[in-house]
């Protein structure tokens, strides 16, 4: 048992080599401060920990009397057979019995005579509800290390004695059998131990409370009768928390349920005020709905909602549910998913208050976490518009109250197969994640377009309500009483992730192989301000099998650990404070803001995408922010894009970020989030963008250069963690490492400022190093645009950096497939589809390989990159003058115009070749039939109308005559933008982006390209000259 002990459970006077506890710090990737501070709280030093993880000897310094309880506990002989009175949930598996009862039916069955006390007093069906959730949590516990011994001994060749599932199952009820057991995973039976002792405790408190209630319950209407008995105790899957406490549902012998709630339930109390003063005002459209409760010291009771047993009328219940959204909003609420708000048949309820109220007052050093900060206190924050949650493998989830669950989908999770027989095991599956029971019954995906206006109407109403009693609401919160509120610092997913991996195997066997699973809390911290000590108590409460939970009082700036750990200040005022503050900055700039937010996320539901009258009519009107007085020049233009992504901006203390759209097509996912770090859409691309505004504009301010080098400066850092293999970023010049590299370089050339960029030997030994490993070779995130980035000269022409993109291009050749017409190209690693074009096929990859052979003077790259280049001929159209998508058929044929795909892209990349200079004319030609063709529905540099002219542009400008051709498009372009609004290229323009590819800030380089020409063109990766 002593091997159970944790790192800071062991005392060692040895001083050992630090290689150990170096290694243990860089495999979670923790900075010296945090591993200083995880040091410091575990009681050790570098040295004390290498010895611990190096095997030397030490001694227990922590209480170990709990050894004495194995023995009794878990080893003890059963005395009476247990028999459940409902089925379990195991491992997410119902079974209709307890598995591997030959060593889990005693320890079950001799924890009944702790409940002796309570027999006559209490019905014996809910006594027995207790024991089965005991039974139920050490089966979850143990499920994995008996499955994984019993396959072990099943796969044993030596082994003699039979080893089914019944005869293994039998043996455990030796208690030498069992005393091997846990003596092989000994974190096993410390859990298992653990469970018993807090099962003991909060079982007894809360028949205590219970019993000492029941006429309060009664008199306040809860209970409807004294003759009335609870018959069971329900935690129905609820997260424990604080040594296993969970809410439970009290079920009696009428039929009537009531909540039981083991925390403060002030938040209840002072809900049900907030609403009654709004439900008062003649905007609100129905009556807001609270459950009533009942609240007691440091617990309380609360009503059962029942879901609506038959179909509701869905337009009145969507206006409510937007009035749901306009009061959570109001109170900065969070984590409003759909198991917190119960589809009653009076309308929505929310039934879970913890998180009612949440104090965004947080200090916050980084931009990221200002930036998240700013997101949560927006209607996105709440939990009700539509959010998915990462389940399993591949699996996405949206669990919002809006929209959550409404149909069944295929997730893949992990569960026990062919249960109590000799081929049971655990594995991952794909199973049905079945519709939420919490929407109402007649809501189908596909009617949630038509009920979208209701909701905001719902919405709109009830935030005018709120104003319209803002003072009184106001007073109230002023004059309220204090409660305490529980503060989301994580995703409960998160560490329900961490909590299924301590029960895996490999884990169970030392303290030491689990403190390297939960050291992983160290490695993230959620906020700068979270202290990593707080971090401490998270691992603490982990190490119970609890979500850690944390909390704030009312009237307080600190915050609480269920411990009673107190971060001090680490709000800057109290939640009344700045929940009075938050209710006066309410008003019409904040509704339309809303309004915003809450169409942007209907448009992440594929059924609003697909219909007609949520398709927004006009892109970002963003060129009339500032001044409707504006002539609609380009300088004007440029300038008022360059307003807007500094007044979007979200400064830390030494970077910035911005909130976006972000998009994965091909899983159609949207999400607004902070911005990643690619060209493409992220940090990079912005840096690009601004570099060149504050060059190109004049009296562009100190503003724009301070965001360029805050942006320089944090794609530094990426750069330097990526060469130290402390970070995975693919190769690619769009979204990969190059990228970065590429933005870096424009920065450093257009100001002159030197960044602390990592070695150049540095960075090619790891490009080296990952194109090994490299199957995408395109581009976007590829071998290709590596090689396009150095053959531009970000790292200069030496000759090391001329043998390795050489030796990249060889790479990326030596995977070609040939054609029957001698041509190149690659298979798409998803589809295996020869895939043209520039941004993932042959085209975009003959020409890198032509920048190549240009770079290091290679005539036999130069031979591949011809003939890669020529691989889109194949498809192309004589009387259209345009290329077929690789990826079409002759049937279905589609012929794009855009960058990414078709014809500009292809034309960019021949002309741009020094390998095609005798087809110039043809393909000027091409040039000027796009540019009268119409325009496309959107306008960013990927697939829009300006990322076409950008790629058009050198061919164009090359012929006087086709200049004019090329400014008339541009016109054409900015024409549109001004009646309509220029479109991201996301979703035509439906979503918005400020990345250089999808949004502002490509429009913003596209137009300072036109100001001034010698701008790089980043669709060609090209540098500033100087």
């Amino acid at each position: 048992m002593v091997q159970s002990l944790h790192v800071d459970e062991r005392y060692t006077s040895v001083s050992w080599k630090t290689i150990s506890a170096t290694a243990w710090q860089n495999a979670d990737n923790l900075d010296d401060k945090q591993f200083q501070i995880y040091l410091q709280q575990h009681g050790l030093t570098k040295g004390s920990l290498s010895a611990l993880l190096s095997g030397q000897g030490w001694i227990p310094r922590a209480d170990v009397s709990w050894f004495k309880l194995v023995k009794p506990i878990l080893l003890h002989g059963v005395t009476k057979k247990y028999h459940l009175s409902r089925p379990l949930i195991v491992e997410s598996t119902q079974l209709d019995r307890l598995p591997f009862s030959g060593a889990l039916e005693s320890v079950v069955a001799n924890q009944c005579e702790w409940l002796n006390p309570w027999r006559g007093k209490l019905r014996s069906e809910l006594l027995q509800t207790l024991t089965d959730s005991l039974a139920e949590s050490l089966a979850n516990i143990s499920i994995r290390c008996f499955v994984n011994e019993f396959t072990c001994l099943q796969s044993n060749p030596t082994e003699t004695r039979t080893t089914g599932y019944n005869e293994f199952n039998e043996s455990l009820k030796s208690a030498g059998v069992r005393d091997a057991f846990y003596a092989k995973y000994p974190m096993l039976a410390r859990l298992m131990i653990q469970q018993v002792m807090q099962w003991r405790k909060n079982t007894n408190e809360f028949l205590d409370r219970l019993v000492s209630d029941e006429r309060q319950l009664i008199a306040e209407g809860f209970v409807s009768a004294l003759a009335s008995e609870a018959v069971a105790a329900d935690s129905m899957g609820g997260d424990p928390h604080n040594g296993g406490s969970r809410v439970l549902t009290v079920s009696y012998s009428n039929g009537d349920k009531v909540m039981y709630k083991p925390r403060d339930c002030g938040a209840y109390d002072f809900y049900h005020g907030f609403i009654r003063i709004i439900n008062e005002s003649k905007f609100q459209p129905f009556p807001l709905l609270s459950p009533k409760s009942l609240t007691k010291l440091d617990y309380g009771w609360v009503e059962y909602i029942p879901t609506a047993a038959h179909a509701v009328d869905l337009s009145s219940y969507e206006i409510q549910m937007g009035s749901v959204l306009a009061v959570c909003h109001a109170l900065g609420s969070s984590d409003m998913h759909m198991d917190n708000i119960i589809a009653s048949a009076y309308g929505p309820v929310p039934i879970d208050l913890e998180t009612i109220v949440q104090n965004r007052s947080i200090f916050c050093e980084k931009a990221i976490e200002k930036a998240v900060a700013q997101l949560n206190s927006t209607v996105l924050g709440t939990g009700i518009l539509p959010t998915v949650m990462k389940t399993g493998e591949n699996t996405d989830i949206d669990v919002s109250a809006f929209s959550g669950s409404l149909k069944s989908q295929t997730a893949t999770i992990t569960c026990i197969v062919h249960p109590f027989t000799d081929a049971m095991t655990i594995k991952r599956v794909n199973t049905s994640t079945g519709r939420s029971h919490n929407q109402p019954e007649n809501l189908k995906p596909s009617d949630l377009p038509q009920y979208g206006n209701l909701f905001m109407e719902g919405f709109s109403a009830t935030y005018q309500a709120i104003l319209d009693k803002l003072s009184d609401l106001t007073k109230y919160v002023r004059d309220s009483s204090g409660f305490r509120i529980r503060c989301v610092m994580r995703p409960t997913r998160s560490y329900s992730m961490l909590l299924s991996e301590m029960r895996q195997p490999s884990r169970m066997h030392s303290g030491i192989q689990m403190d390297d699973l939960l050291r992983k809390v160290w490695s993230v911290s959620p906020l700068s301000g979270f202290h990593n000590y707080m971090c401490w108590d998270e691992e603490l409460q982990l190490r119970h099998c609890d979500i850690p939970l944390f909390q704030m009082d009312f009237d307080s700036t600190s915050l609480f650990s269920c411990t009673g750990k107190e971060a001090s200040n680490y709000y800057r005022e109290s939640a009344r404070s700045y929940l009075a503050k938050r209710l006066l900055s309410l008003g019409q700039e904040d509704l339309q803001e809303s309004i915003n937010y809450i169409q942007q996320s209907f448009l992440t539901i594929p059924y609003f995408r697909t219909s007609v009258q949520w398709r927004r009519k006009t892109g970002v009107s963003i060129f009339m922010k500032h001044d409707r007085e504006l002539n609609f020049n380009i300088l004007d233009m440029a300038y008022s894009l360059q307003r807007d992504l500094i007044d979007k901006s979200i400064c830390g203390k030494n970077d910035v970020t911005w909130n976006t759209m972000c998009n994965d097509e091909e899983k159609g996912k949207y999400e607004i989030k902070p911005i990643g770090y690619s060209l493409y859409d992220g940090a990079a691309g912005l840096c690009v963008a601004l570099t060149h505004a504050y060059i190109a504009l004049p009296n562009s301010g100190s503003q724009t250069l301070e965001l360029a080098s805050r942006i320089a400066l944090s794609l530094c850092d990426i750069i330097n963690d990526w060469t130290n293999r402390r970070v995975d970023i693919p190769l690619g010049a769009f979204s990969g490492i190059s990228g970065l590299i590429y933005a870096c370089t424009c920065y450093m050339r257009e100001t002159g400022h030197k960044l602390d960029m990592p070695a150049k030997t540095v960075v090619l030994d790891r490009i080296q190093e990952e194109s090994k490993k490299d199957t995408l070779l395109d581009i976007m995130s590829g071998s290709a645009g590596a090689c396009a980035v150095l053959a531009s000269g970000v790292l200069g022409q030496d000759d090391s950096t001329i043998q390795i993109t050489k030796q990249l291009a060889q790479r990326i050749i030596r995977q070609a497939v040939r054609g029957d017409d001698d041509t190149l190209a690659w298979p798409q690693k998803s589809t295996g589809i020869m895939l043209g074009g520039f941004a993932h096929g042959a085209t975009g990859i003959g020409w890198a390989l032509s920048k190549t052979a240009d770079f290091t003077n290679s005539d036999e790259i130069h031979d591949y990159a011809v003939r890669a280049l020529a691989f889109d001929n194949q498809f192309f159209d004589k009387e259209r003058g345009l290329w077929r998508d690789a990826r079409s058929t002759d049937n279905a044929p589609s012929y794009p115009m855009r960058w990414c795909h078709g014809a500009p892209g292809i034309i960019m990349a021949q002309y741009d070749s020094s390998d095609y200079k005798q087809q110039n004319d043809f393909l000027g030609t091409l040039a000027k039939r796009i540019i009268v063709s119409p325009l496309d529905s959107s306008d960013c540099l990927c697939h829009g109308t300006l990322g076409n002219w950008l790629a058009l542009k050198n061919i164009l400008s090359s012929y006087e005559k086709d200049a004019a051709a090329s400014d008339q498009y541009l016109r054409r372009v900015i024409s549109r933008i001004r009646s309509e609004g220029a479109k991201s290229g996301i979703l035509s323009g439906q979503l918005d982006s400020v990345g250089l590819m999808l949004g502002e800030s490509g429009w913003l380089t596209a137009l300072l390209i036109k100001l001034d020409p010698s701008i790089p063109n980043p669709l060609l990766l090209e540098l500033p000259t100087s």
